[in-house]
């Protein structure tokens, strides 16, 4: 005998108090037995998701299902139809000989890429300049993936900055100018310390001038000044 609508219902109540409570009032009845039985960090993702303006729980749990180390901006994402093209920049793929680690993010002010197409398309085109033998869709997909998603907010508040109205005031100017050269010389700092950095910064540059037709055999102690 199958089991009435009435019972499901009572059921469905009862597994909705075991929910966190930054989701019990927020997911449909249909979809309470299926978020129950989330991992406590993917409950955590869903939920950042829907801070971040998620409407689509269940292609969020679709999702979590094929990916279930997914962030809260991936679910979004997703349900956007807007997940990356490369299947090895699917959410929570690590290098070989990566550790793997929690990649919920934390819940960033800006808004995920698909609302800011100007800042995503600046990305893609640095990618492009740093990298001219990457292919276009092989930027795309790294430019949407988690690893590039701070760098993606830090352009996006950039653009914030530039475009606002208070950024004709010149006391602001002068304050987001110097805020611009501590942070080169922090990121200066950090590159004289680690030689990866520096050699990747040679190789990219590298092949940006070798595109160019320069010979690049005179400017490998340019990163080093």
């Amino acid at each position: 005998m199958s089991e009435s609508y009435q019972k499901k219902k009572e059921r469905w109540l009862r597994a909705k108090k075991l929910l966190p409570e930054n989701l019990r009032q927020r997911v449909a009845l249909r979809n309470i037995m299926a978020v129950t039985k989330l991992l406590p960090e993917q409950q955590q993702a869903l939920a950042e998701a829907l801070d971040i303006g998620l409407k689509r729980i269940p292609t969020a749990l679709r999702y979590l299902e094929t990916y279930p180390a997914a962030s809260a901006q991936d679910l979004l994402r997703a349900s956007l139809g807007n997940t990356p093209r490369s299947a090895a920049l699917r959410p929570g793929a690590r290098g070989a000989g990566e550790t793997r680690t929690n990649t919920s993010s934390p819940h960033h002010p800006s808004l995920p890429a698909p609302t800011h197409p100007e800042s995503l398309a600046e990305l893609i085109s640095l990618l492009k300049d740093c990298y001219p033998d990457m292919n276009q869709h092989s930027a795309e997909a790294l430019a949407e993936s988690q690893a590039l998603s701070d760098v993606l907010d830090v352009l996006v508040v950039y653009q914030q900055v530039f475009d606002s109205p208070h950024f004709n005031t010149d006391f602001v100017v002068v304050l987001f100018h110097k805020l611009l050269e501590r942070t080169w010389e922090r990121l200066n700092r950090r590159i004289a310390k680690n030689p990866a950095y520096q050699q990747a910064l040679r190789l990219s540059s590298g092949q940006a001038l070798r595109q160019a037709g320069v010979d690049t055999s005179v400017n490998q102690g340019l990163v080093d000044q």
